[in-house]
């Protein structure tokens, strides 16, 4: 059951006993995350910018 768990919250296909991967994991995770978010905010406040430009 706990074996059951860890994988139902990381929801990844391949466990990885080892924990030093944990940290590389995450830190992609984060590098992926990031930019994606900045774009997205970028898009919204350019859009924000249009829209009160129109106005």
């Amino acid at each position: 059951m706990p074996k059951l768990k860890v994988y139902a919250n990381t929801n990844k296909p391949l466990q990885m006993p080892e924990s030093d991967h944990m940290p590389i994991f995450l830190s992609v995770k984060l590098l992926v995350m990031l930019p994606t978010a900045l774009i997205i905010l970028a898009v919204m406040s350019n859009n924000l910018s249009s829209l009160t430009g129109t106005l």
